[in-house]
């Protein structure tokens, strides 16, 4: 049996098939799910929101509890990736992708998921929804909505707004200086160089890019 952090809800989870969610101040049920076959252990998410459990069939049941909450999360931002040439069954593949991951803290709502990575399914979650796996979702372009800026700018207008902001912010305009200095097309380049300002300035939407999938690290 899994009790949520206020100690208000408990859920069980039996070899009859039944997953019931308890009001403990009543000890009465106040839902019960039906799964294809006898349920291990049901986990409830840590902000109170999501009820994840497993059956002997393979199947991944998921409960969503209407709660809002901010979590502080592992995010993974895609800094390359090569997009097939010709389609595969309807798809561009993604292969050769690259990460860099930042953790931060974000708003969830009612209606989003937690999955937990304790229980049966381990290898199939992971391997579907990790970014550079091999034949994953974003592999599959389920998330390819990301890679595409809503946001830009007008280089003749953004020289003179990029170079205050460099004088103002001398530890972004040190690191430019490194990269021209170990990357010689860079450096030629005055277009890629204004774009590296751009993505380091609070004008680059911060969700370009950004894979909508996190993860919780405690």
């Amino acid at each position: 049996m899994a009790v949520t952090a206020d100690g208000r809800r408990a859920v069980s989870a039996s070899d009859d098939r039944s997953l019931i969610l308890w009001d403990l101040e009543t000890i009465k049920p106040l839902a019960t799910f039906t799964g294809d076959g006898a349920l291990v252990p049901a986990a409830i998410a840590s902000d109170g929101r999501g009820i994840v459990t497993g059956d002997e069939a393979g199947t991944v049941h998921m409960l969503q509890l209407e709660k809002d909450t901010v979590l502080t999360v592992e995010s993974y931002y895609i800094d390359k990736f090569e997009p097939a040439k010709r389609a595969t069954q309807g798809h561009f593949y993604n292969s050769n992708v690259t990460v860099h991951s930042v953790t931060q803290k974000m708003d969830y709502f009612c209606g989003d998921y937690i999955v937990p990575v304790n229980q049966r399914a381990n290898k199939y979650i992971v391997y579907m929804l990790e970014p550079q796996s091999e034949a994953g979702f974003f592999a599959w372009n389920f998330f390819d909505a990301i890679l595409g800026a809503k946001e830009g700018y007008s280089s003749y207008v953004f020289e003179e707004t990029a170079a205050a902001f460099l004088n103002q912010n001398p530890g972004l305009k040190e690191k430019l200086e490194q990269r021209r200095a170990s990357d010689s097309t860079f450096a030629k380049s005055g277009s890629a160089q204004l774009n590296f300002v751009f993505q380091n300035s609070p004008y680059y939407e911060p969700i370009h890019n950004r894979y909508p999938v996190y993860r919780v690290n405690k």
